[in-house]
């Protein structure tokens, strides 16, 4: 099945993955120190930051809670460079 993708052509779950990956390691946590506080297995929180499984709204919400930090921000598609030139101007 075909992933949609938004206007700054990066699907959501690739945002979802970097996210995931770039909030976990500026709280200096291991892949197995996360997957501790949301109890889940550390293969499961890897397989999560590389696309491997799409995450239920349960698991954004656990994932959440564990980095500490609003679902949205997990969800967040970043703004390209040329973008915020166009919205400066």
């Amino acid at each position: 099945m075909p992933t949609p993708h938004g206007k700054y052509g990066q699907t959501l779950q690739d945002s979802f993955c970097h996210n995931a990956r770039a909030l976990r390691t500026k709280r200096q946590l291991t892949q197995l120190d996360l997957a501790k506080k949301m109890k889940v297995a550390r293969s499961y929180v890897a397989d999560l930051e590389r696309g491997r499984n799409s995450p239920t709204l349960i698991v954004i919400a656990n994932l959440a809670n564990a980095l500490n930090v609003s679902p949205a921000q997990l969800l967040r598609i970043p703004k390209k460079k040329t973008d915020e030139k166009t919205e400066k101007s």
